[in-house]
Formats: C-alpha cells, sequence, structure tokens
C-alpha cells in the first residue's frame, strides 16, 4: 500500500468492487474512442469529413489524456482520486452525449475531445487507486485493468457497426457510461476504512517535485511508452503488411490475434510473473522474446501465423503492469502517487503518438519494415528494465 505493508486492508473484500468498478469504466472509456474506426465508413460521408478529419476524432481523446494526465494526477494526491476521476468522468459523458446529436465536424471534435478527461484521470490514477487496495497485487489489478481496455477496443471493432446508425452505437456507449459513472461513485472509495490514503499530505507543487525526481518514475514513464508505441504501431501496421499477401478481411481477422494476446498478456502475465523469484529476469526474458517474435512476424510477412501474432501481442502487454505497480512500493512515493501516475501517463501518451509517426518515416511507408521497427521500439525497453529501481523488491511484497 503505497509503501506500507498492511495485509488486513488488502485482504477488504471491497477491494473487488473498486476492480471491477474501473475496469468497467476503463472498458467503456475505450470501447467509446475506438468506435471512431469502426464506424468510420458511416461517420465520413454523414458528417462529410476528410481523412485528417477523421484521424483528427481517432486521436483527440488521446492527445487531450497526455495533457492533462499530470494536473489531474496531482490534484488527486490533494484531493483523493474518486472525487478527481469521478468529475472527470461526468465531464466525458457530456461529451458522450454530444456525440449522439453531432451533425458536423466541430461538434464532433469537441465531443470526443471531452472523451479524453476519463481515461486521462483513471490512467493518472490507477496506482493509487490499486495501489491502496491490493498492495502487493496491484500488478494483478492493473493487468486486469488494461485487459479490459484490451476488450473494450476489441467490442468496438467487432459490435459497433451492428448498430447500423452511428448515433444508435454512441447513444449505447453513453448508456454505459452513465452506469458506469453512477456505479463508481457507489462503490469506489479512496482507502479502506481506518487505512489512510496519504490524501494531502503534501502541498501539490511539492507532490510534483517528489514524483519529478525519482528516477524510478522517469524510468516506467519510458518502459511504458516504448511498450505502449510499439503495440498500437505494431498493430496499426499488421493489417496493411499482411493484406500485401491476403484479403483484407483476412489480413484484419489475423491481425486480431494481436489484441486477443494483448488481453491475455495483460491478465495472465502479473500472475506468472508472481511465480518467478525475480522479477527483473522475468521482464527482461518477456521484453527479448516479445520484440524478436515481432521482428520476426515482420520477416515472415509472407506466410502469417495467427499464433505469433498472438504471441506477439501477448508477450508485449506483460511487462506495463507489472513495472506500473512498482512506484506504490517505494516509501519515498508516498503521497505523491497521482503526480507519478500523471507524469508516467503523459509521457507514455506522448510516446505512443509520436513514435508511431517516426517508425513511418524511418521505413519509408513500407508496411513490412514498419512491423519490424515495431519491434525494434519494444526492444528499447529492455535497458530500462535492467535498472528499474525496486523491481524486485516489488516481487518480494508481492510473495508476502
Amino acid at each position: 500500500m503505497l509503501g506500507q505493508d498492511n495485509s488486513e486492508s488488502f485482504s477488504n473484500p471491497r477491494r473487488w468492487g473498486v476492480l471491477v468498478g474501473a475496469s468497467i469504466l476503463i472498458f467503456v472509456v475505450y470501447l467509446m474512442q475506438y468506435q471512431i474506426s469502426a464506424l468510420a465508413l458511416l461517420i465520413s460521408p454523414e458528417l462529410d469529413l476528410d481523412s485528417i478529419e477523421l484521424s483528427n476524432l481517432m486521436f483527440i481523446p488521446m492527445l487531450v489524456a497526455a495533457a492533462i494526465g499530470f494536473p489531474l494526477g496531482a490534484l488527486a494526491d490533494k484531493f483523493g482520486a474518486r472525487i478527481v476521476v469521478g468529475l472527470c468522468l461526468f465531464v466525458s459523458l457530456l461529451g458522450a452525449i454530444m456525440r449522439i446529436f453531432a451533425a458536423d465536424y466541430s461538434v464532433m471534435l469537441i465531443a470526443c475531445m471531452l472523451l479524453g478527461f476519463a481515461p486521462a484521470a483513471l490512467n493518472a490514477n490507477v496506482m493509487r487507486i490499486f495501489g491502496v487496495w491490493f498492495g502487493p497485487k496491484t500488478n494483478f489489478a492493473i493487468g486486469i485493468y488494461y485487459a479490459s481496455s484490451g476488450l473494450g477496443a476489441s467490442v468496438a471493432m467487432l459490435a459497433s457497426a451492428s448498430f447500423g446508425l452511428p448515433a444508435t452505437a454512441f447513444g449505447f456507449s453513453a448508456a454505459l457510461l452513465a452506469i458506469a459513472v453512477a456505479a463508481w461513485w457507489a462503490i469506489v472509495k479512496d482507502a479502506p476504512p481506518g487505512v489512510s490514503a496519504h490524501i494531502g499530505e503534501h502541498a501539490t507543487t511539492k507532490n510534483i517535485f517528489i514524483a519529478a525526481r525519482s528516477w524510478c518514475v522517469w524510468c516506467v514513464a519510458l518502459i511504458t511508452g516504448f511498450g505502449l508505441a510499439a503495440k498500437s504501431a505494431y498493430l496499426s501496421f499488421l493489417p496493411q503488411a499482411v493484406g500485401a499477401v491476403a484479403s483484407i478481411q483476412e489480413a484484419n481477422e489475423l491481425a486480431a490475434f494481436v489484441a486477443y494476446g494483448g488481453i491475455a498478456g495483460c491478465a495472465l502475465g502479473p500472475l506468472v510473473c508472481n511465480r518467478f523469484r525475480r522479477t527483473r529476469v522475468f521482464v527482461v526474458i518477456v521484453a527479448v522474446v516479445g520484440s524478436a517474435i515481432m521482428i520476426v512476424s515482420g520477416f515472415l510477412i509472407f506466410r502469417p501465423q495467427a499464433v505469433l501474432f498472438f504471441l506477439a501481442g501477448a508477450l508485449s502487454s506483460v511487462t506495463a503492469p507489472i513495472v506500473e505497480a512498482v512506484p506504490t512500493t517505494l516509501a519515498s512515493l508516498r503521497g505523491s502517487i497521482g503526480s507519478a501516475g500523471g507524469i508516467i501517463g503523459t509521457v507514455s501518451l506522448l510516446m505512443s503518438y509520436v513514435l508511431p509517426l517516426v517508425i513511418t518515416a524511418l521505413a519509408a511507408g513500407a508496411p513490412a519494415e514498419m512491423v519490424v521497427l515495431s519491434g525494434a521500439c519494444f526492444a528499447c525497453t529492455i535497458p530500462f528494465l535492467l535498472f528499474l529501481p525496486g523491481l524486485n523488491r516489488s516481487m518480494k511484497n508481492s510473495n508476502r
């Protein structure tokens, strides 16, 4: 628990409600974000969008989340994650309702910008929330949380078009978000009864300074950033690469195995890791093998294999929940976990936006080369995994 061991608080049954509430929220948030991609063929003619405008609608929530994640994390250190996240959810709910009635690009863009408040607040404070409630099992909780986000994206791609009209699909997701927001306020608390969440221990500027001077925070941010950028680029470029030797439908079906593997990696990776004595050895091996599989798949694109893509998705998803649990074990960050989460969220989201563009430029737009470079991008996590402080200690705590 944020640098303290209190096994009684970690066994509180309410923690499962907190995990379910947060997971349902991130599921709905990612479902809403990826609905734009899934409904692109319907939205573009309806709103008379060009390719740039469509891309803006797809990615603007990510840019908003990167811009405001840092201050939202710092505010949670001062006022608590429940209030900060809860208020941001109302902002996103407003955006979700606006999407239903949006009749032009400008209104839709504003609505999508408002949607970015929910993932910004959630991702900035996931370490604070789960660190208090799950303590040494924080990596497990974060893994389930990330798996839920991947599931939301998958459901959006598979089910959104079945609604027929974009407004109907947007109305359905807005209703789900309203239910999830109500559940958040009813279920989620900042800490178990009698347990301190270390809210307001320092002035906001001091929390920011404490988090910003921690090498652990920046190391986790870079690991998460390289990993998220690599996964995003790999999944985005793979259908184009496979499409050179298969139909578009077959290419998308094969690429979907990356998403399926990602869900499995997020959910099961921490559980497997908890069986090992040395976390660092485990995550480094996973990163080496995962990046190798991603790179090899680019060279073998003429013979696409679903198993290979599943493994690439799974292994590239294991490290994030494990390393993001590390800051919650450090006493030096107690009371500043929200600020730490804000830094990690902002840096990783910016990297996930910029690095795929760099990969595209280096590969000169060649899909197979972009897949290979995505694997090389994931390999960049390895040096930081080797020197991430507190990684093996986090493992000891999880085995108590």
